[in-house]
């Protein structure tokens, strides 16, 4: 971990964390380092479970190795150089894009995929390092808020079999099918998702396996992160380091007739998937996805934008997948909104001091992440739709202006003009640090609210509102500690 002391938060809070996903793990640890007391609530009987890879770009590695974990990541991880783009149907080569080492230096970080086991482990062990404290097979049936205009009430979980605990704040960080979600999006208009019939399978094979196979040992596939699309369906793969030697994972999606829940909790063997089977597939596909024994599987619905993240008591959140649950599963850098939300949040509630900023801080976490997260997952959204053409005009046009970037495979000696463009293209996304952001704003916009606040206090006033840009803060003069 980071050999800075953290910053202590002056006044300690009481958080209650509904799910221990990535976004669950990396808010305790983000909050726990900072003097909070934090609780997280899995369902699952074990932290620590079965899944595929964990694709992290410059932006999510710019906040993680803030918070000391860089060296673990690219211990278990390995660096990606670039995406070799294939026809899933002939295995044809669509399109290559590799990002110039001097453009991943400018950035900040470097590209590294870690396997979801490795990765939970770490946030995991790391979490627990700081006092948090972790119950299993603790499925939550219901979150209650305190109701409106009540002083001195906490919002509390619900177990299913009865039990309940309270805190200052509720975490949701339970994913698309969020249970805190509930009682934070509006009643009239609850969030339901659109059935697709497509699945994500997450998948694990031992890299000697892959070596031997004529048709994936390739450089591009071994060494690099490709992806095979078609109409329904999509493959994306990349290599790792894991605990018990190299490994190649790969992300699935397709659409199989079975009955699968909501989480990546069942577990299926190879053999029963409609893939491995189907005819008009290039082999390399069916390959790659028969020499894993057994894959992970989660249903893939869409789902409309999550307007709200905090409830009207200001005492419920969401973070990550609970919040933008429309996110791509097989997208490029699929823990990136997870990771950037997670350290914003964290880091923000590192500087409280009374609770009259606990509504501050909490639309100020809203206002940083809300246009960005969205972006981010319409921007996967779209990559993803270019590639899911049928047969046809579009997807010739789209083949043939993606046919030249074939020849920048292994090219080096960059020319200006290109690093320009592919910098321009990426580094909005690449160079962003949610610790760096939420301490941007706290200069820019936390210290005058603060002292906003106290000026309010001394003067005994009623209170005001000030606008800070497009962010509404809210100070009180009354102080509920």
């Amino acid at each position: 971990m980071s050999s800075s002391a953290p910053r202590q938060a002056q006044l300690p809070l009481d958080f209650v964390i509904v799910g221990a996903s990535i976004s669950g793990l990396l808010t305790a640890f983000g909050l726990a380092r900072s003097g909070h007391r934090v609780r997280v609530f899995e369902k699952a009987p074990e932290i620590i479970r079965h899944g595929s890879g964990v694709r992290l770009a410059p932006n999510s590695m710019n906040s993680l190795k803030r918070w000391g974990f860089e060296a673990q990541i690219r211990k278990y991880g390995s660096p990606v150089q670039g995406t070799l783009f294939m026809n899933m149907e002939d295995g044809k080569e669509i399109g290559y894009t590799e990002w110039a080492d001097d453009l991943v230096k400018e950035s900040g970080s470097v590209w590294c995929a870690i396997s979801y086991t490795d990765f939970i482990r770490i946030l995991y062990e790391a979490a627990a390092s700081v006092g948090v404290k972790f119950y299993t097979s603790a499925p939550v049936a219901s979150v209650t808020p305190p109701e409106e205009d009540a002083e001195n009430q906490r919002p509390f979980i619900t177990l299913e079999d009865g039990r309940t605990f309270d805190g200052d704040i509720v975490v949701g960080c339970d994913g698309a099918y969020s249970v805190v979600r509930r009682v934070v999006e509006d009643p009239d208009e609850p969030t339901e998702p659109q059935h697709t019939g497509l699945i994500s399978f997450a998948g694990d094979v031992p890299m000697e396996e892959i070596a031997k196979d004529p048709y994936l040992k390739k450089d591009d596939i071994i060494n690099g992160m490709p992806f095979w699309a078609t109409t329904n369906g999509a493959l994306r793969g990349n290599p790792h380091v894991g605990t018990d030697g190299k490994h190649y994972m790969f992300h699935l999606f397709w659409k199989e007739d079975m009955d699968v829940e909501t989480t990546w909790e069942p577990v299926v063997p190879t053999d029963s998937l409609t893939i491995t089977k189907a005819p008009g597939l290039h082999q390399s596909v069916q390959r790659l996805v028969k020499l894993a024994p057994k894959v992970s599987v989660k249903r893939w619905d869409k789902w409309p934008e999550v307007e709200d993240w905090v409830d009207y008591s200001e005492t419920v959140v969401l973070v990550g997948e609970a919040a933008h649950p429309d996110s791509v599963p097989f997208g490029y850098q699929n823990a990136g909104n997870p990771v950037e939300s997670a350290t914003v949040f964290a880091t923000l509630f590192s500087y409280l001091r009374t609770r009259s900023q606990i509504s501050t801080f909490l639309h100020a976490y809203e206002d940083l992440r809300h246009k960005r997260a969205r972006e981010f997952v319409a921007g996967e959204s779209e990559t993803a739709q270019l590639f899911f053409l049928p047969p046809g005009p579009e997807r010739d046009r789209r083949d043939k202006q993606m046919a030249g970037t074939l020849q920048m495979r292994g090219q080096t000696g960059w020319d200006y003009e290109f690093l320009e463009q592919q910098w321009n293209g990426i580094s909005h996304v690449w160079t962003y640090n949610g610790v760096d952001a939420a301490e941007s704003w706290w200069v820019e916009w936390g210290i005058l609210a603060e002292r906003a606040q106290l000026s309010n206090a001394e003067s005994n006033g009623n209170g005001s509102s000030i606008r800070f840009d497009t962010l509404d803060i809210n100070v009180s003069a009354v102080d509920h500690e």
